[in-house]
């Protein structure tokens, strides 16, 4: 079984898992080796599914379902060349379930009950910043740039984010750093000067749970929910609308664009201003009548660069922007279709912020619909253009 063991492990690394996914993924493959006691050569289809009949029988939830079976479909179809054995997996899906938020007052009472100043820090850093317990946990002091009053963040996937370092967190880390004195170049460090562990970390805040007395079952993540909810509000609060109702628009880009533009923009007489500004807006180098040039002008407005990815985010959305990113792209190279999405962007959240109305979303089915109509509506008026008509025929003739 080692030597088993020890090959999924190199297919693993050689495919770019995180250490926690190759960790969890020789777990659940041990225990499927362990739960038939035979050579793996021997097992197949149906015993993988006597093992994933096994977890349902145990009342695996389906988060953890899926992970035990991303292991199995690891194992046949990169370790051992054997696809065929897990044709039948299906993913399951979780119950629809909104996130458990803390209050600030809660979360105050939360740092308060817990005893280890270094956990006290990696618990406020998390809140403060909006960071994932693996993220924080591995925070080096080289990551705080004091000057530009941000963090960089090795996220998930080892994608480089930045995250916002408010005075008063500096402040307090520069506290911290002076009592504690953790161990180069590690922000957070244990007893033997390593990194944090993440499940000692989430073994901590249950306590603190506990011992502050929350009813709510709340856990580390719950420090991230909080803060993107403490954003909404005072972007809420800001601009008295909701911009994360525009799909592609998140919390982050919300607040890129609101800090680059203001709440006001009563500077922009027309939404044609606003998106010019943004540098969204065809070009205009026209000479004799004769357009020379239509490329948008360069720009380094943070505010037009996030809505650009914003709308490269658009690609997988079932929503009617979506559906429009993704015939834009039908039609024209991608760059030009993610500036295009982005002027649309720009036009509905000038809209909200000078109507004050919220955005709804028609929906994927109705766009579709409304292409189809303007479609049939241009053939019509080409078909009678050269003396002819448009004559609808069934499917199959």
């Amino acid at each position: 079984m080692e030597e088993l063991i020890k090959r999924m492990a190199w297919d693993l690394g050689f495919a770019g898992r995180a250490a926690r996914t190759r960790k969890v993924y020789l777990a659940d493959v041990r225990a499927f080796l362990r739960f038939w006691k035979r050579p793996v050569e021997d097992l197949g289809q149906a015993e993988a599914r006597l093992w994933v009949e096994h977890l349902l029988a145990a009342g695996t939830s389906p988060s953890r379902l899926r992970q035990h079976l991303s292991a199995l479909v690891f194992l046949f179809r990169k370790t051992l060349g054997r696809p065929e054995a897990v044709s039948f997996v299906a993913w399951p899906k979780d119950a629809p379930r909104l996130p458990v938020v803390l209050s600030v007052e809660e979360v105050g009472r939360l740092l308060a009950s817990v005893e280890s100043p270094t956990y006290r820090m990696l618990f406020r850093t998390m809140f403060a910043a909006g960071l994932r317990i693996a993220e924080a946990c591995r925070l080096q002091v080289g990551d705080l740039d004091a000057e530009r009053g941000v963090i960089r963040i090795l996220g998930k996937g080892d994608r480089d984010r930045l995250a916002v370092l408010h005075p008063p967190l500096l402040e307090a880390l520069r506290s911290y750093w002076r009592e504690v004195r953790p161990v180069m170049p590690w922000l957070f460090t244990g007893r033997v000067g390593r990194p944090l562990d993440t499940d000692q970390a989430r073994r901590v805040f249950q306590e603190a749970v506990r011992a502050c007395g929350l009813t709510k079952r709340a856990t580390a993540h719950a420090l991230r929910h909080a803060y993107a909810t403490l954003l909404l509000e005072r972007l809420f609060q800001m601009c008295g609308v909701d911009l994360t109702r525009i799909d592609g628009i998140d919390v982050t880009t919300a607040m890129v664009v609101v800090s680059e533009i203001g709440p006001d923009l009563s500077r922009f007489p027309t939404v044609g201003h606003f998106a010019s500004w943004l540098g969204l807006c065809p070009g205009t180098r026209i000479t004799g009548g004769k357009v020379l040039s239509g490329r948008t002008r360069r720009c380094a407005n943070r505010a037009a660069q996030a809505l650009r990815l914003a709308a490269a985010a658009l690609r997988t959305s079932q929503s009617a922007l979506g559906a429009y990113y993704r015939q834009l792209c039908s039609r024209m190279d991608k760059p030009k279709a993610v500036t295009a999405a982005a002027h649309k962007l720009a036009r509905l959240i000038y809209l909200l912020l000078t109507r004050g109305q919220e955005y709804v979303d028609p929906g994927q089915e109705y766009y579709e619909a409304r292409h189809r109509e303007h479609t049939l509506n241009q053939l019509h008026q080409r078909a009678a253009k050269l003396g002819m008509r448009v004559v609808a025929c069934e499917e199959g003739s």
